[in-house]
């Protein structure tokens, strides 16, 4: 089995975060999957892959951006 890609486009609050973890670690903990089967691309942070070898899945997250707010990591990506 690949590993999954997981395209993170925002961080839960910091209460979400202290109670239960961020999302990225929600998702890996309800797939069942230990963390060295999770690549984690941080897109808000300019973090983006550099290849696709080995994801067998992707999922990307939500964020707390509108589409309207033009955030700097999505009008590049966008571009």
């Amino acid at each position: 089995m690949g590993k999954l890609l997981i395209i993170k486009t925002g961080s839960s609050n910091k209460s979400v975060i202290q109670r239960c973890g961020d999302c990225d670690f929600r998702i890996a903990k309800y797939a069942g999957l230990s963390r060295e089967d999770v690549i984690v691309s941080c897109v808000y942070k300019n973090s983006i892959p550099i290849s696709l070898d080995g994801v067998s899945s992707i999922i990307i997250t939500g964020s707390p951006a509108m589409v309207t707010d033009n955030e700097p990591w999505c009008v590049e990506v966008s571009n």
